[in-house]
């Protein structure tokens, strides 16, 4: 059967069906949650199952938000989340337990016929909230920036707002769908509009076709682009590359953490996957992915 290639939130969609219609008995692992961790879980599972070929996962997307959601709720037993939990979470589900495997780093890119090489952090919150809408103004070409951001349920986005100090408000459906942005604090929100992009693949896609395009993605996702020969390019943050040595060493800052979650501590055979994880095997497909391991953080 030709495998078909689904948006990450049509599958979120058809995995609840499933759940909710009792397709997966009691003995299998169900786990949903982060597009960014989702690559590491897919790969990981495939060799976990060669080990331990009793055991039956299927894996889902939707995002981090839903990841914890369907985890607190145990509707998964593990939730894939790419950024910390918030505080209204914890409070909602105090017994979630979180096993970090990876960590990383979220890049500014742009198209690589753009000539900026770097913006700062205020370029930054002025080209999202309209302040800059020219890359002349910033020492490119005479051309219209076109903005691009992820959905809100990416735990991506929510890193990227948080770091920048903005908030978002989506607007519009499918192709139409539109993102406007504000400095916290503020009253009003931008008339720039965001085109609202899906995943990250997505987004380095529309970068790839639009040279005047900015958006923002996982490092390692980026890097696995760029490696096949797409003409992307990393912009430097505040003066510092966008690298996997940067974010390893905390001189790269606009990061976040690649996390599994469980209510109340694992056992069994979910004990047995996310010991893989944080495992040699596991934290090689870490590194495969372009992602850091924990080991490197210590």
């Amino acid at each position: 059967m030709a495998a078909m290639r689904i948006r990450p939130f049509a599958c979120f969609i058809a995995f609840l069906i499933f759940i909710s219609n009792g397709a997966f008995g009691d003995d299998r692992i169900l786990i949903a949650g982060s597009t960014t961790v989702k690559p590491v879980v897919d790969l990981g599972i495939s060799l976990f199952k060669k080990l331990h070929p009793e055991v039956d996962a299927v894996v889902g997307a939707g995002g981090s938000g839903p990841g914890i959601q369907l985890v607190g709720t145990r509707a998964v037993s593990i939730g894939m989340v790419s950024r910390p939990l918030e505080a209204q979470e914890r409070e909602q589900f105090p017994d979630l337990v979180t096993y970090t495997i990876g960590l990383d780093g979220v890049a500014i890119v742009a198209n690589d016929a753009n000539p900026v090489r770097k913006l700062s952090t205020q370029q930054i919150q002025d080209i999202y909230t309209g302040k800059i809408t020219n890359w002349k103004e910033v020492g490119g070409s005479n051309r219209e920036v076109v903005l691009i951001t992820l959905n809100h349920r990416h735990g991506t986005s929510e890193v990227f707002a948080n770091y920048f100090g903005l908030e978002a408000k989506e607007s519009g459906v499918g192709i139409n769908l539109k993102a406007t942005f504000r400095k916290e604090g503020e009253a009003e929100y931008s008339s720039a509009n965001a085109k609202v992009i899906e995943d990250h693949r997505q987004v380095l896609a529309q970068i790839i076709t639009t040279p005047n395009a900015i958006g923002y993605v996982s490092i390692g996702q980026a890097l696995q682009v760029i490696q096949s020969g797409a003409h992307l390019r990393l912009l430097r943050l505040d003066d510092v590359e966008p690298t996997v040595a940067n974010v390893q060493s905390g001189v790269y800052r606009f990061s976040r953490p690649l996390m599994l979650v469980t209510k109340g501590e694992a056992q069994g055979s979910v004990r047995e996957l996310i010991n893989f994880f944080s495992g040699p095997e596991g934290q090689a497909i870490v590194t495969q992915l372009n992602y850091i391991p924990v080991a490197a953080k210590q």
